[in-house]
């Protein structure tokens, strides 16, 4: 379990695991207040700062979801525009 202020986690809304051996095994929780995803190994414990992190302006996350059959591909359900939207570009980070 993850937790603390190192987390930059004000509002945690979504968590989605890839936990392919081949890439690691990482967590991804939204955060609708900061509007971002963060990005954790899976491994993780107690007050961590994330691995990565991206923001998404204008679009709130709220539920995220890890389509392995699509590859590389986030699903963020926005609050703001009530439709899915695709992002690669948060793993393209890695």
């Amino acid at each position: 379990m993850i937790g603390g202020s190192a987390t930059g986690l004000e509002e945690p809304t979504g968590v989605a695991i890839d936990d392919r051996i081949e890439n690691g095994k990482f967590l991804y929780i939204s955060d609708a207040k900061n509007r971002k995803i963060s990005r954790f190994k899976l491994t993780d414990e107690g007050n961590v700062a994330p691995e990565l992190t991206q923001e998404y302006g204008t679009l709130i996350p709220n539920y995220i979801f890890w389509m392995p059959e699509k590859g590389q591909i986030f699903n963020l359900y926005t609050l703001s525009s009530k439709q899915f939207e695709q992002f690669s570009d948060f793993l393209l980070l890695a």
